[in-house]
């Protein structure tokens, strides 16, 4: 499809299209409010305020298509391949531990994804469809927190296996069909060390030994630095009031797999009384730990160009300071959001003269830190970041 002429401003009329014609389409920003669920009295009455957070946050998705193949016709067909990144900051309004200076901008860690996207299938009656995303994606320690612990880059392939089935079927004026899908990743972060660690910190201590060395280490705290994430979705598009109404729920795990320490080569982890003494590791040491996420919202769009989203996302370890299994739809880092999306590419378009029937977004996974949302949200045209 062919760019349209000029555009509104020139006296043309607008003309309607269902289809978005530039190539950087999905690209947006969004303005997000958080508020934990025990700030506003939800859930839990807890004694500490250390989770009691109010946050706003800026962030900007850029999306950008390599490869599109198309027909004589102009129209798209087969695979795509496409780069995206998203940029953000969040700037908590209380004064809980999230930072050490009150109103501190925290930038984001910054991903770079490459995803290829595969129809695989389509039924006769075009109800039925099933796709596939590879995504190859790298994400750089630019927030503070990443940087604190001496992270140098992660890896995080990761893939998607998505469905579309009918539900009332596609003549119906409601509930035409749902999009469900299954995705897992692997992350592996390089850092400094298997401890947390900051090169502004060069302090002299005292070592198990007795001697005197210069240590950077932050805490005695094992990072994990290799993570398998699994999780699933199911995304739901409602034309009501002249917009598009978007719901989507999520739920996933993500198994941590924490770094192992060997004993000392001299075999003198600890000095005491009686002399060298190796630190030995219990037979039933956890080298694992398990994560859970859960992820409810809806978006609503009066028009391609902009829209508003309400949400709630609980992502926790599976067990608490108590040692017992939490509740997954919640924890103390439970929280509600409330965003504004404007869609940068549809009012491009309309500027030209194109106004878009349909909102594409793109949702990245690009997340506030320490504590971070794990919702995947879906795009109109059924590809996840």
């Amino acid at each position: 499809m062919q760019p349209p002429g000029p555009g509104a401003d020139a006296g043309v009329t607008p003309k309607k299209t269902t289809e978005a014609y530039v190539r950087w389409r999905g690209s947006g920003i969004s303005w997000n409010h958080a508020v934990s669920t025990s700030a506003l009295g939800v859930g839990a009455d807890y004694i500490s305020s250390d989770n009691q957070q109010y946050t706003q946050g800026l962030a900007g998705t850029f999306n950008y298509f390599i490869l599109e193949p198309k027909d004589a016709a102009g129209n798209r067909r087969g695979y795509s391949l496409r780069a995206t990144t998203s940029l953000g900051f969040d700037v908590e309004l209380t004064n809980s531990d999230f930072t050490t200076t009150k109103h501190e901008p925290i930038l984001r860690d910054i991903p770079l994804s490459l995803v290829l996207s595969k129809p695989l299938w389509k039924s006769a009656s075009e109800e039925w469809s099933v796709g596939l995303n590879v995504n190859g994606t790298v994400v750089l320690p630019t927030s503070p927190l990443s940087r604190k612990q001496g992270v140098y880059l992660t890896t995080s392939p990761r893939v998607l296996l998505g469905v579309g089935m009918p539900l009332l079927g596609k003549d119906s004026p409601y509930l035409k069909g749902v999009f469900v899908g299954v995705s897992a990743r692997y992350d592996h972060r390089f850092s400094a060390a298997e401890t947390p660690t900051n090169s502004d910190l060069n302090i002299v201590r005292q070592s198990t030994t007795g001697s005197l060395i210069v240590s950077d280490q932050l805490t005695g705290r094992a990072l994990n630095n290799n993570n398998a994430r699994i999780g699933g979705f199911a995304f739901l598009d409602e034309k009501i009031f002249g917009g598009h109404f978007w719901f989507f729920v999520s739920g996933g795990a993500a198994y941590q797999f924490i770094n192992t320490f060997e004993g000392s080569p001299t075999k003198c982890d600890v000095v005491i009384d009686t002399g060298c003494v190796e630190a030995g590791r219990g037979s039933d040491t956890p080298n694992a730990r398990v994560a859970t996420s859960f992820g409810v919202g809806i978006n609503f769009f009066p028009s391609a160009d902009w829209g508003i989203g309400l949400g709630y996302d609980n992502e926790s370890g599976q067990l608490g300071p108590d040692g017992k299994w939490r509740n997954p739809f919640y924890s103390p880092d439970a929280q509600f959001s409330a965003s504004v999306i404007l869609s940068v590419d549809a009012i491009y378009e309309r500027l030209e003269g194109n106004v878009r029937d349909e909102p594409v977004i793109y949702f990245g996974q690009n997340k506030k830190a320490p504590k971070t949302p794990s919702v995947q949200s879906a795009a109109a045209e059924a590809v996840f970041f």
